[in-house]
């Protein structure tokens, strides 16, 4: 979808059985200490079908990324369950730690990589915290959003 007009992602997306129409968001999961496998991949696609966020997924940069769209339970006022895909994703895999970045909501495929920058922005500072494992929602991240990367706690803190 990247560099896609929209017309062409909707038709594209409809070919792989997937409906673009309505919010989504790309969601990107790995391993703290090691690339993806198709074992993550695997974990990450049943388990956003079960909940309903779509079954779009891909792997880039040793991660696998998940277009995902809101469940159709889901109000629109209310986020999609970021938290229970992370922890369903974990119950199912026993290898390491697992950790989802996810970027803020598209209306339409040309801003997938907004969304796509920003899930990458909330695994960085996901993958800076002490404790291994979780999920980092990017409107969520406050006063983080705006600081370079690097920035560690103590120094936003000051």
């Amino acid at each position: 979808m990247v560099g896609a007009d929209n017309e062409g992602a909707f038709a594209r997306a409809r070919e792989l059985g997937h409906d673009l129409d309505g919010g989504h968001w790309m969601v990107g999961t790995q391993y703290r200490d090691q690339p993806a496998d198709g074992a993550l991949a695997h974990a990450v696609e049943l388990v956003a079908g079960s909940l309903w966020l779509g079954q779009l997924t891909g792997r880039r940069s040793g991660m696998v990324l998940l277009v995902a769209r809101r469940p159709t339970d889901c109000a629109a006022d209310e986020d999609p369950p970021w938290r229970e895909l992370y922890s369903d994703v974990s119950l199912r895999l026993v290898r390491s730690a697992v950790e989802i970045g996810v970027g803020g909501a598209c209306e339409a495929p040309v801003e997938v990589p907004r969304s796509w920058f920003q899930a990458l922005r909330a695994m960085t500072i996901r993958q800076a915290a002490r404790t291994p494992g979780g999920v980092r929602v990017y409107d969520e991240l406050g006063l983080n959003r705006f600081l370079p990367e690097g920035t560690r706690q103590r120094e936003a803190e000051l």
